[in-house]
């Protein structure tokens, strides 16, 4: 892993110190979502019936990219 670089933030102290900005970041991202400007790679889906194996697949860390539980398959 030549030449990469890793950034994170703790996004409770984020929170708790800058609350407007907090704010304006989870608009923005909503707004971006209801644009369908958002396209996360899900990994894997699974119906609300199989929440337990969903948790399994997020513990053992066999998802590669996004967990979905889907509750609209439920209704």
């Amino acid at each position: 892993l030549k030449g990469c670089s890793v950034v994170g933030v703790n996004w409770g102290e984020f929170t708790r110190r800058f609350p407007h900005k907090s704010r304006a970041n989870v608009e923005a991202m909503l707004t971006a979502y209801e644009k369908s400007e958002l396209h996360p790679y899900i990994s894997k889906e699974f119906p609300l019936t199989e929440c337990a194996d969903a948790l399994l697949a997020l513990t053992s860390r066999s998802a590669s990219g996004k967990v979905l539980v889907n509750v609209s398959q439920e209704l």
